[in-house]
């Protein structure tokens, strides 16, 4: 019997209009005097390398050390992310940064800023950021771990009226066998309402859902585990034995940060760095986001 998902919702789309929070700040700004950037997304200096010689960093570096998960932005990332905080609403709405087959207008990116929920192209333009990393990594070392991101669309399509059905999306893998990978994510959103993130661990059979609201979501876990049976028999391999083990994530603050600290984890996870050094304020993690995807204009 196939397992009945439940029902992801339609796609979010960035053009729905941006609602500005009752209390835009007051869950990131401390009654301090740290000295800040400018708004909208107000991180402190000390996550930015404001006036440090950086003479020596490529022109697209997003951070002055990338082995680094605290390292501060680079002043070049600083300028480019303001640019799209002070471009006026009456501009054109043109593709501004064009990631493989995602493409990201001004409305898109602004959906980086505190107190906006990430939508689709933006999940998606920031796979495809991973994506070009890995693919960097393994051409300058054949034996780096092999990883698979999925994008946003790829468990929705996998259903038709909330039931699986694997053909649906048996052509997203030809004949790759996915499972000699070291891990498998799938971005996943709940109820067009929260993004969650499924994990998929191929070498020992566990699947991780890493929810900011900690609710669990373990209704998600059968497809998941249906697919990679149905693609086990498809590229003939064995079937991997799949079990479901909770993990706690680190919590939201509001209702908008779920969408960062998804793609947040995929990095992180990519790079073999701990969560547990995930502990920057989400503004900073939100204007990460924004420059990594615009590095990748030329």
């Amino acid at each position: 019997m196939e397992p009945a998902a439940p029902a992801p919702g339609p796609a979010l789309s960035s053009s729905a209009r941006l609602v500005p929070s009752a209390d835009t700040y007051g869950n990131e700004l401390a009654a301090d005097d740290v000295p800040r950037t400018a708004r909208p997304w107000l991180i402190p200096l000390t996550s930015a390398a404001v006036g440090v010689a950086l003479a020596d960093i490529a022109e697209n570096m997003v951070v002055v050390d990338s082995t680094d998960p605290a390292s501060p932005l680079t002043e070049e990332s600083l300028k480019r992310t303001q640019r799209i905080a002070e471009a006026t609403e009456d501009e054109p709405l043109d593709v501004i940064v064009m990631i493989d087959n995602v493409p990201l207008d001004l409305s898109s990116l602004r959906r980086t800023f505190p107190n906006q929920r990430l939508v689709d192209e933006v999940i998606n333009g920031y796979v495809n950021v991973l994506r070009r990393r890995q693919a960097e990594r393994r051409s300058s070392d054949p034996d780096a771990s092999r990883l698979r991101f999925f994008d946003t669309f790829f468990y929705s399509r996998m259903h038709v009226q909330g039931r699986y059905d694997y053909n649906l999306v048996a052509w997203w893998c030809g004949w790759l066998n996915l499972l000699t990978f070291k891990l498998i994510f799938v971005p996943i959103n709940v109820a067009n309402s929260h993004w969650v993130l499924a994990v998929m661990h191929p070498r020992t059979g566990v699947v991780n859902i890493y929810d900011s609201l900690n609710n669990g979501n373990e209704a998600l876990v059968p497809s998941l585990c249906k697919w990679a049976e149905d693609h086990a028999r498809d590229v003939g391999v064995r079937p991997v034995a799949w079990r479901y083990e909770p993990v706690t994530s680190r919590p939201q603050e509001n209702s908008d940060d779920c969408g960062v600290l998804i793609v947040t984890a995929m990095a992180y996870l990519a790079r073999d760095f701990p969560l547990s050094t995930r502990t920057a304020r989400m503004h900073h993690y939100r204007r990460r986001v924004c420059a990594s995807l615009l590095a990748v204009q030329r």
